[in-house]
């Protein structure tokens, strides 16, 4: 689980990064992404009702997302908020494929954005 000072948990800029962030996707995963000076890292997780039916099944997708994201969280830029997402329902949730997805994903972000640095 993600620490609590790396979690978006004001709405507004969980808005603010969701419906104008620039997106970027790999394999099955989405994400949007806003630079906001001085912030640090801050990332949000999204799993959608529309998807999965269950709470539990939301709350699992978030985990599996959050614990990815742990995992290689000084790869993405500084000064970023990001929301994670999944583009489509996979058939079976697995961490491994996530977790892939997420590297293909920074990959693609510090393409992007060579100027923003990483630590």
């Amino acid at each position: 689980m993600l620490p609590r000072p790396l979690r978006l948990k004001n709405t507004l800029l969980f808005q603010k990064a969701f419906r104008y962030g620039k997106p970027f996707f790999f394999g099955n995963i989405g994400a949007r992404i806003v630079f906001r000076s001085g912030s640090g890292r801050k990332f949000g997780f999204i799993a959608t009702k529309k998807m999965f039916r269950r709470a539990v099944d939301r709350n699992t997708v978030r985990r599996i997302l959050s614990e990815a994201v742990f995992l290689i969280q000084d790869s993405f830029p500084e000064d970023a908020s990001i929301v994670l997402f999944l583009r489509n329902r996979p058939e079976e949730i697995r961490f491994d494929v996530i977790s892939d997805d997420i590297k293909g994903l920074v990959r693609g972000i510090s393409s992007s954005f060579p100027s923003k640095r990483t630590v």
